[in-house]
């Protein structure tokens, strides 16, 4: 049983057991946007409006858009409760110890399955008492490159599959972030970009907010304006005690900005460790590559969770087989209670093909409650035509309200690192698993794009068809360039250098993109150490330990082409005392090498970047793919 974004304590109903709310009375939130990454502080007021102590008070948070929990802090009455990381059997007992004693405590809860849920348990509630949760969580942005924007979403509630777990999915505060009869909403959000990126529009397509371009909320209204900062703010106060719901849908924040659509690199000083740095690199691909002509299988999800979705199902679809390419193989997969596909093997696009799955695609009607996408993916892989060279690119239409979230990303990056195979995935609805959606696409080399009943589809499906006919880049690395000495046409020319090289013809072109640089300025992913004696008196060849200078995360550049892709450098003290200059970017696909020369803008001191960079990596490191 899983919660949802509140405070609820779970009590038996019958033969089940169904989730009693606490009532939220107030909301406010701060954002920070650093280039595309958002850090957002959320306090929340709860109170236990009945006479007795609650016994054992629970708090969920849902992990949307795949952000991450980095602090928690909340009040009970005069008590005050910090967290801290500890190894979870001397949490268990820490937190068992004061909740005997009636004394306020908080515990990760791990025994729920999810991946996409933050659970706390806070312990006793004294009656009549108010709960200040205060909760701070960071994240990637959503970044258009062709509109040159970002977008930073709060949701104002979750999917059902987290609602119906509860039990009491009718309770006036189930699946809301500000459910009905929050008396006082507020949210802040300031905007801090690289100083060559200009700011040039900020809205809110979802509320009416009051935005200020040049300054942020921290910054005094005497100050000169910066074109690289921004705010904006919302507050909204009930007028009475009813079920006015302020808040009603995801509060969204687009910010347009010159500069946004090119590779950047911003490098960030922690503001409490010295000489520790860390860089997150934005690739933004300007490749002008030619388009393959590969396998194509759709995955469709017909279970009841898409029921008021199978209309936007239909329509993409028809977007995506109306403009699949001559000489493409495709086929589609539909799964209920059972899949079925299209043909026993995919079949060129042809007219023929064409109407054949035009009819079948009118035909989709919701099939069962049931949702796993596991068992139809795989057939959709194991159903590929011969021979192997030809890719397979498998292209998911879902929620991702799937019963086993477990399976497909392990599948999804095991069959993308050995067969030729790519996986893309189109979240279809406001209910969406976004971070289940997006794990399963870039474990499988590809990216996810969502739609939402009141967008366009065609941007988004057009996209994906783009990437997935787009050529398979291999070999991608990372490099730092420490000469100051960089030629004046880099600076002058272009903030970067993107080039597309024919290997054929590489040796023939002069190019200094991809001349060899003085062994001492190029830094490449580690370096080894010289032979080294150590107190036993062996020696140690560095051949055999290499020395890593840095930790990249993900250490496999995954899908970069028509999708912002961020790649996170965790810099030693050993090279964060000098400050580098430009990353060097490379790659290489059957047709040729391409490489981009990106420029490094100082951050200055902070912390985001560093959350950021572990937040990526600890996961690869614990999977041993670092």
């Amino acid at each position: 049983m899983v919660g949802v974004c509140g405070c609820y304590v779970v009590r038996p109903y019958g033969r089940d057991f169904r989730g009693a709310y606490l009532p939220q009375l107030a909301l406010t939130a701060h954002a920070t946007i650093l280039s595309t990454a958002s850090t957002t502080s959320l306090t929340q007021v709860f109170q236990n409006t009945e006479d007795e102590a609650l016994e054992e008070v629970k708090y969920a948070f849902p992990l949307y858009d795949g952000v991450t929990v980095i602090d928690f802090k909340y009040h009970i009455g005069t008590r005050v409760v910090q967290s801290k990381v500890k190894p979870k059997a001397l949490g268990n007992i820490e937190y068992r110890d004061p909740f005997a004693e009636e004394q306020p405590a908080a515990a990760k809860d791990r025994n729920y399955g999810r991946n996409d849920m933050f659970i706390l348990c806070l312990g006793k509630v004294p009656a009549r008492e108010r709960i200040i949760m205060k909760i701070t969580f960071i994240g990637q942005l959503e970044h258009d490159a062709q509109m040159s924007s970002i977008r930073y979403r709060l949701p104002t509630f979750t999917a059902p599959i987290y609602a119906h777990m509860i039990g009491d999915s009718h309770n006036s505060g189930t699946g809301r972030l500000a459910a009905p009869g929050i008396t006082v909403l507020s949210i802040a959000v300031d905007v801090h970009m690289e100083t060559r990126v200009i700011i040039r529009d900020l809205h809110s397509p979802s509320h009416s907010v009051h935005t200020d371009i040049g300054r942020t909320s921290m910054r005094s209204s005497m100050a000169p304006p910066m074109p690289f900062e921004a705010s904006a703010f919302i507050n909204l106060r009930a007028q009475s005690e009813d079920h006015t719901l302020l808040l009603d849908r995801d509060f969204i924040l687009v910010v347009k900005a010159d500069g946004l659509d090119n590779p950047r690199a911003l490098l960030e000083s922690h503001s409490t460790i010295p000489c520790q740095r860390a860089l997150m690199v934005n690739l933004v691909s300007k490749f002008k590559l030619p388009f393959e002509r590969p396998e194509i299988v759709f995955v469709v999800d017909r279970t009841k969770s898409m029921d008021d979705k199978m209309s936007i199902v239909k329509s993409a679809l028809d977007i995506f087989i109306k403009c699949l390419p001559p000489g493409i193989y495709f086929n589609i997969c539909s799964f209920g209670h059972h899949y079925s596909f299209l043909w026993n093997k995919s079949r060129v696009n042809d007219s023929t093909n064409l109407m054949a799955a035009m009819g079948n695609i009118a035909t989709f009607r919701v099939d069962t409650d049931a949702t796993d996408v596991y068992p139809a993916v795989v057939a959709a892989v194991h159903a590929r035509i011969m021979p192997v060279h030809r890719s397979l690119e498998v292209v998911m239409l879902t929620d991702g309200q799937t019963s086993n979230q477990t399976k497909l990303p392990t599948f999804a990056r095991e069959t993308a690192a050995h067969k030729n195979v790519r996986f893309f995935s189109l979240a279809i609805g406001d209910t969406v698993s976004h971070s289940w959606i997006e794990e399963v696409a870039k474990l499988g080399n590809g990216f996810s794009q969502s739609v939402r009943g009141v967008e366009e589809l065609n941007p988004s499906v057009l996209k994906l068809l783009d990437g997935a006919i787009s050529p398979h880049i291999t070999d991608w690395n990372i490099k730092l360039d420490y000469d100051n000495a960089v030629k004046g046409d880099f600076e002058i020319l272009n903030d970067y250098i993107a080039s597309d090289v024919d290997s054929d013809t590489e040796s023939q072109i002069d190019s200094p993109v991809f001349e060899e640089e003085a062994p001492s300025s190029i830094l490449p992913l580690y370096k080894r150490p010289e032979d080294s004696t150590t107190m036993d008196g062996k020696t140690h060849n560095s051949d055999s330990t290499p020395k890593y200078t840095f930790i990249q995360a993900p250490h496999k550049i995954p899908h970069i082409q028509f999708k912002t892709t961020t790649v996170f450098l965790l810099m030693t003290s050993e090279i964060s005392k000098t400050m580098p200059r430009t990353v060097i970017v490379s790659g290489s696909y059957k047709g040729g090498v391409i490489s981009m020369r990106i420029p490094i803008s100082d951050a200055g001191k902070g912390k985001t970047i560093h959350q950021l960079a572990c937040r990526a990596a600890v996961p690869e490191l614990k999977e041993i793919r670092g």
